[in-house]
């Protein structure tokens, strides 16, 4: 089981709860910046602005969501604070270490294993080589600092055959997809990933093997 971003939830409700039935996941957060906590994916941002600021109206569409991802991350950014207008600086950093781990409760935890989602999330397929080479070394100093395992997943499960030869030239292991990847890319660096549907019935039958798959 992997788990992306290093939400706060994932210490306080769902590692307990996989611990009980023997589940150790890999999780992939982001690295801490400077204040000690992730910053902003462009769309938590846009939840957590959005509730705050009372909107009531639809969230943005799949079309407008697309449309934002492969931006740049400042363009993100801007598209995304105009969805809720104005809300003070020192609230969404209180909100932002409210949703993320901090660097030290990452370092901390003992019933997952930790990889990296790189710094900001942002599609890597966007990302220029030196700042491409950057983020995976500063994801792969910062894993030997805590003990982490040398693999990655890409955000928005983005990934081409440059960066897949990019990540494995850094030194990482493997690296985890949400979609189709070209044949050129090692299979070790395009490990497709199958999404959760929330649905409580399909969970419980995932993590209770039943006496014919126990055998």
């Amino acid at each position: 089981m992997t788990i992306d971003d290093g939400y706060r939830d994932l210490q306080d409700i769902a590692l307990p709860m996989l611990s009980q039935v023997g589940i150790k996941p890999v999780i992939f957060p982001r690295l801490p910046v400077a204040d000690g906590y992730p910053a902003w994916a462009p769309l938590d941002l846009l939840y957590v602005g959005r509730a705050l600021n009372g909107a009531d109206s639809a969230v943005p569409s799949l079309e407008w969501r697309e449309r934002l991802l492969p931006l740049p991350l400042e363009e993100q950014l801007m598209m995304v604070r105009k969805q809720f207008g104005n809300i003070p600086e020192e609230v969404l950093s209180a909100e932002r270490k409210r949703l993320y781990l901090s660097d030290q409760e990452l370092r901390s935890l003992s019933t997952a294993t930790v990889g990296t989602h790189g710094i900001e999330h942002i599609r890597w397929t966007t990302l220029d080589a030196n700042t491409l080479d950057e983020t995976l070394r500063r994801s792969l100093r910062w894993l030997e600092e805590i003990g982490g395992l040398p693999i990655a997943a890409y955000p928005d499960g983005a990934c081409s055959t440059d960066v897949a030869a990019r990540v494995a030239a850094m030194g990482f292991q493997a690296a985890f997809t949400l979609n189709s990847t070209p044949s050129s890319v090692p299979s070790a660096y395009a490990v497709r990933r199958i999404v959760m549907p929330d649905n409580p019935e399909y969970i419980a039958k995932v993590i209770k093997p039943t006496k014919e798959n126990a055998a």
